[in-house]
């Protein structure tokens, strides 16, 4: 089975999401470019995985995780990055006062089943009071 490989790019000076249709060819010169003579454009990969509603996953994306400990339903927020050679999501906030957590968990483990139910709440270019902890 073949990944897709596909890109979408924040413009910050327009403070637009440039989609993945509208992009027709980027290479290695053009994302050289792109940090040269346009700064105020942030490349952004598509991971290779859907979130629950079958939207694409990217880079730089916040998700939102449904968990039940004990009988209680926790909501943590995450943001999408690559790391560690890979993609991965890091942990951003949730609603467990007693998890004060900051870690980062691996491609393989998302892939295996993590990301399955969790849904796309925004992204840190658009959404910065969900990367805060406001949202």
């Amino acid at each position: 089975m073949c990944r897709v490989i596909k890109f979408r790019i924040w413009d910050s000076e327009e403070k637009k999401m440039i989609s993945p249709d509208r992009i027709h060819s980027i290479r290695g010169e053009a994302t050289r470019a792109m940090k040269e003579e346009a700064p105020h454009l942030t490349l952004m990969q598509f991971i290779g995985i859907k979130d629950k509603n079958g939207i694409d996953i990217y880079e730089d994306d916040i998700v939102k995780k449904n968990n039940v400990r004990y009988g209680t339903e926790y909501i943590e927020f995450y943001k999408v990055v690559f790391d560690h050679g890979g993609f991965c999501i890091k942990y951003l906030h949730g609603n467990d006062p007693k998890e004060k957590k900051s870690y980062i968990m691996g491609f393989e483990y998302l892939k295996n089943g993590l990301l399955h139910n969790t849904e796309i709440v925004g992204n840190i270019h658009q959404n910065q009071e969900l990367k805060d902890g406001a949202g």
